[in-house]
């Protein structure tokens, strides 16, 4: 994902005393070695080990359980981002959280989208921003299901409002590009990007994609509303119909 990294698994352990002979501890293999967040501060946390601290905070186990749940969603998932926009049903189903702990990795990924949009409002917009991408990874291609957002631009291309246009099963969204055009001339706004979000596909144009992006591109000539670009987000990156365009 753009402008998030990944980090370690924190899959390195060392065993700590048990503070209960008769309580089962995790074996080396399975349990981190908890860091000082005074003593070492947030940064260099590993991501398996910064993980397992917030499902201590947050569920109802005991804090070897919550090294357990990051060992095995970690393990699963592959990375830190992979966990926090897994789907409730897939983190109940991999991990068996609790409902504390699932709402604690939903209100985490929705900081960390609203972080990301309020770096996307500061700046004049084109589709390939990264502070914009960023955001359109997190609202688009982590979803279950695939939609379409609108972004309405004022004339120094700052944003004016990000709305979701349509949303639907994997492949059968579609784009109105009278719709959008409508809502911009509402909005008064000077241009506008569209944001297409698949969850199944890899990230390229379809030829729907490019008859809705010139439908927009024309009709928005007529009415001085400029297609400032309409971009395809997948998991595995995003594509853009101006850079296909100035790329022929």
């Amino acid at each position: 994902m753009p402008g998030i990294q990944g980090g370690e698994s924190g899959r390195e352990r060392r065993s700590r005393p048990a503070k209960d002979s008769n309580r089962r501890r995790p074996s080396t293999a399975e349990q981190p070695q908890r860091v000082s967040l005074q003593a070492c501060g947030f940064e260099a946390i590993p991501d398996g080990q910064l993980l397992a601290h917030l499902l201590a905070l947050t569920t109802e186990g005991k804090e070897a359980d919550a090294d357990r749940l990051a060992d095995r969603l970690l393990h699963h998932f592959g990375s830190l981002t992979d966990v926090m926009a897994a789907s409730t049903p897939r983190l109940r189903q991999i991990a068996r959280l609790d409902e504390r702990g699932l709402l604690s990795i939903r209100l985490v990924w929705e900081v960390a989208a609203r972080l990301a949009w309020q770096e996307t409002v500061r700046q004049p917009l084109l589709a390939t921003t990264p502070a914009l991408l960023t955001y359109c990874q997190m609202r688009l291609a982590r979803e279950r299901v695939d939609q379409v957002r609108a972004l309405y631009l004022d004339a120094q291309h700052h944003l004016i409002a990000d709305e979701r246009h349509q949303v639907g099963a994997a492949g059968t969204v579609e784009v109105y590009p009278r719709e959008i055009l409508r809502r911009a001339l509402e909005l008064d706004a000077a241009g506008l990007i569209v944001a297409r979000g698949r969850i199944r596909e890899s990230a390229r144009l379809s030829a729907d994609d490019r008859s809705s992006a010139k439908a927009l591109e024309v009709g928005g000539q007529v009415l001085g509303i400029r297609l400032a670009d309409y971009v395809v987000i997948a998991r595995d990156g995003h594509c853009s119909y101006r850079s296909e365009r100035r790329g022929r």
